[in-house]
Parts: structure tokens; sequence; C-alpha cells
């Protein structure tokens, strides 16, 4: 009997470890919130609110963990735009008061999903309450990438907060693409995930 209840007590143990652990595990992620202007295809500026985040811990060869999520609020404050990791916002532009934006995807599951779309870039129009994926063609011709990429320091403490002019975004690493031309990014092989997916 007394071996009985030691089991039972051992098991209720290791319960609830890991129950702590995974909770501690879940609790593990680093969330970057700031505002940054944004200079549109037509000359004017806009500022927009962004939020992403990431775990804290990556693998043995990675500093920081995997990226779990993007958003963008447009300066309605209605428009918003929330994607997993795997899917984040490079670009937007307002034209005739309908927010639209491009994304760029990083995982096999989104090129699947998305059916391996040109230089793994989508574009997507605002209509009444949803998101609805448009053509590269109805996207401004001469837009560009024009929000910050990256807002990942080395640790938490260097993510980056507050407002980011648009003119600023270079001098973060990992921005080195912004305010170059879509189409420029679009053809661009190195940043083509679905296509090294195929090939690898």
């Amino acid at each position: 009997m007394k071996s009985l209840i030691s089991l039972a007590w051992f098991v209720a143990e290791a319960l609830a470890g890991l129950l702590f652990l995974s909770g501690t595990a879940c609790g593990q992620v680093d969330r970057a919130e700031w505002t940054e202007q944004v200079l549109l295809a037509n000359g004017d500026l806009i500022v927009v609110r962004r939020a992403a985040s990431r775990d804290t811990k990556g693998s043995p060869v990675s500093r920081r963990g995997g990226i779990r999520t993007a958003e963008v609020t447009f300066p309605d404050n209605r428009t918003v735009w929330k994607s997993e990791g795997a899917v984040r916002p490079i670009a937007v532009e307002v034209v005739d008061g309908i927010a639209l934006l491009a994304v760029d995807i990083h995982s096999r599951a989104a090129c699947t999903k998305y059916e391996n779309p040109i230089g793994s870039v989508l574009f997507f129009r605002w209509k009444v309450d949803r998101w609805e994926r448009i053509s590269r063609m109805e996207y401004p011709k001469n837009g560009r990438v024009n929000l910050l990429l990256s807002p990942w320091g080395r640790s938490s403490a260097e993510d980056v907060s507050g407002f980011i002019k648009h003119a600023d975004k270079h001098a973060r690493p990992g921005n080195s693409m912004v305010d170059r031309q879509l189409d420029q990014r679009i053809v661009d092989k190195s940043s083509d995930t679905c296509e090294l997916y195929k090939k690898g």
C-alpha cells in the first residue's frame, strides 16, 4: 500500500513538474512593439503600428528562436494584418483610402498553401472586414519594400521599440532590402524561399 501511495505521489510530482516546465517554455517569447514611418509609392508618409514575437531561445547554433507572429495596424486603427511568423509583411500602401499589403513567406507549408508564388511574395487588399489576395498587377507598380523587415537585436534588450523614421530603417541589421523596388525583391533568388525549398 505504501509503495502505491509513493508511486502516486511520484507521478503527481512528475506531472506538476512537466506542467511547470511547459508553462515556462510557453512563456519564453519575446515581443517587440513599435511605430514606424512608411514612405508610400505616391510620396506620402504614413505611420503604422507594428508588433512581432519570437521564441526567446533558439537551437544551439541560434541565439534567438523562431519568429511566431507579425502584425501591422494601419493609421485608421481598424485595418489590422496579423499572421504567423512564416508570413511576414514587407510593404504597405494606401490607395484611395484602401489598405494594400505585401508579404513574403518563409516556410515549406506556406509555400504549399499559397502554391509557390513568384519570388515567395504575396499581395493583399483590405475589403470591408477581411484581407483578399490580389495579383501583383493590382498593387502599385512602383511599390517598394517600405516596412522594417527585422526588428530583432542580439537580445530582447536590443529589439526595436518606440518610433522609427523611414530614413533610419537601414541602420538596423537585416534591413538592407528596405527601399528597394518590390520587383527587385521578387526576382532576388536568394530571398525566394519557395524556390530554395524546391531545390532542396
